[in-house]
């Protein structure tokens, strides 16, 4: 168990999990934290040679390992990553709810399975909008001056081409746009 913990630390300061770094002198037990891993030196333990016993030019404390110090997180805390990462991949609903033991599927999908931005946007962008019909080749923009001329009340009509997929089902068409008709 210690050695898993172990690992599980190293790992989390190779990913950068880290809160921050204590570092530690290995001779005196003098302790100090910071936010970077940057090279420090210990203030009580004076090294004046280079170990070889020649004087070192620049007298300076013994060197500090740094420790990470790893952000607090339980293994039950990773259960919501891996039920929205199954969902995610298109693992379906059921089997996620056999996976983590659940005795109903609601327990599932209401409590571990976040919604992001990005899945959002992807059941958005997934709709493919209607196919663009073919503009009829006699239809031509109304003139807004063409509605106020004295004694027209509507537009006539505009003849229907045969080769439409849609011909007899558009309405007449007055002031509003032509709506295509549902069988009424």
């Amino acid at each position: 168990m210690v050695e898993d913990g172990l690992h599980l630390r190293h790992a989390l300061a190779r990913a950068g999990i880290v809160e921050g770094y204590e570092h530690r002198c290995r001779w005196c037990a003098h302790r100090e934290r910071a936010s970077d891993a940057e090279p420090r030196f210990c203030p009580t333990c004076r090294k004046v040679t280079d170990g070889r016993g020649r004087p070192l030019a620049d007298p300076r404390g013994r060197r500090l390992w740094p420790v990470a110090l790893h952000v607090p997180i339980r293994f039950h805390d990773l259960r919501h990553t891996f039920a929205t990462e199954l969902l995610r991949r298109g693992v379906d609903s059921y089997r996620v709810q056999r996976l983590m033991r659940h005795s109903d599927v609601r327990v599932t999908l209401g409590t571990y399975a976040h919604l992001l931005v990005e899945d959002l946007r992807a059941a958005a962008d997934a709709h493919t909008p209607l196919p663009a019909m073919p503009a009829a080749a006699n239809s031509a923009p109304i003139e807004p001056h063409a509605l106020h001329q004295e004694g027209t009340t509507s537009i006539d009509p505009a003849p229907i081409s045969e080769g439409n997929p849609l011909s007899g089902l558009e309405r007449e068409t007055g002031v509003e746009p032509a709506t295509l008709s549902l069988g009424s």
